[in-house]
This record gives C-alpha cells, sequence and structure tokens, in this order.
C-alpha cells in the first residue's frame, strides 16, 4: 500500500470512528483533554527539545512571524495546558437544543458532532492542540496535516495526544496525524474522503 492509500485509509477509519467519538459521554472526552494537557507538562523537555530543533532548522527559511509562532517555552506550555483544562471545564456543547416556531412549525436546532474535521497547520504547535481538544471536546474526529516546518514537534506533541488517548473509552482512530515527511500528500489528503 503506498503513501497516499495509507493516509486515505486512515482518514475514512476516523471518518467512520467519529460516530463512536460523539458518543463519548462529556466525562470521558474532558477527561481525555484534561489528560493531554498534564502530558504537555510531563512531556515538557523533550517537546522543548523537538521545538528547538524545528526553529534552527527553520531559521531563514520562515518569515519572523512564523518563526515566532513556531516556537514554544514553559511558559507556552504551562498556558496551552490551562487553555486545555478550561476547555475541559467548560460545559458540554454537544446535544443542546433550541426550539423556535418558524411559520407556523415547531423547528428544533440541535447540537451535534460534524464527523471527521481536518486542519491543515504549518509552524503553529499551539493550533495543533487547540484544533484536536475542540474535536473532542465537540466529539469529532481530528485529522491533522502538518507540514515539514514544525515536524518534530507536531510528531512529539501528537506523541502526547495518543498517549492521553491511550487507556480512555475515547476511538483513538478518531485522531490522524499526516507529518511533515509526508507533506506532499496533504491536498490529496484534504481532497480525500473526509467529507
Amino acid at each position: 500500500m503506498d503513501n497516499n492509500e495509507t493516509i486515505r485509509q486512515q482518514c475514512l477509519t476516523a471518518k467512520r470512528r467519529a460516530m463512536a467519538a460523539g458518543c463519548m459521554p462529556p466525562r470521558v472526552r474532558d477527561d481525555v483533554i484534561r489528560r493531554v494537557g498534564e502530558r504537555l507538562v510531563s512531556e515538557c523537555a523533550a517537546l522543548l527539545e523537538a521545538n528547538s530543533r524545528d526553529v534552527e532548522r527553520a531559521q531563514g527559511q520562515l518569515p519572523q512571524g512564523l518563526l515566532e509562532r513556531l516556537r514554544l517555552d514553559e511558559g507556552r506550555i504551562s498556558g496551552l495546558r490551562e487553555r486545555l483544562m478550561s476547555l475541559a471545564a467548560s460545559p458540554d456543547p454537544l446535544w443542546r437544543g433550541q426550539c423556535q416556531r418558524v411559520g407556523g412549525d415547531d423547528v428544533v436546532s440541535l447540537a451535534a458532532p460534524v464527523g471527521a474535521v481536518g486542519f491543515v497547520c504549518r509552524a503553529c504547535p499551539e493550533l495543533l492542540v487547540t484544533a484536536v481538544a475542540l474535536c473532542i471536546k465537540t466529539g469529532n474526529a481530528a485529522v491533522i496535516l502538518s507540514d515539514i516546518s514544525g515536524g518534530e514537534t507536531d510528531a512529539a506533541l501528537c506523541d502526547c495526544i495518543r498517549s492521553a488517548l491511550s487507556g480512555s473509552a475515547y476511538p483513538p482512530e478518531a485522531f490522524v496525524f499526516v507529518g511533515g515527511a509526508q507533506s506532499g500528500t496533504i491536498e490529496d489528503a484534504a481532497r480525500g474522503e473526509l467529507g
């Protein structure tokens, strides 16, 4: 099986597992988000090491703004953990509805998962973690497509996320990471079977 086919199969699996993700109780989804936050802190040294290599490699190749966005430090990781804890403590957004009268009929709108959500991350490790956490909170599968600029950082962050998912009831197949070495396939994966 070639690389594009492997990625396509992972995306299809994520799409199928999205239904299970959407049925997870809020406490399971919130617990996974908290676990991701804790893993970020416990793996801080390894994350900073990987990030340092990415930043060094990107010097002179990325504009200063992107370089700064790529850079992590203990303060950013701690702040990210705090944002994840806050997200986990926020009310569950799923299955909340409202009823309104439209043309004499009662119309009910209900907040529900959309399925698989794809994100393209370029030199933005904080976005990667936030996007996955939001997908978990809303019961969606997350497909992260990462270019080469944050390769080691993104891979280390995804290892933290996978570690948080392992041992939980949340389906680990609902999270797919397509890393920098495979970045030539981002367009193919984005046009694939996600929607």
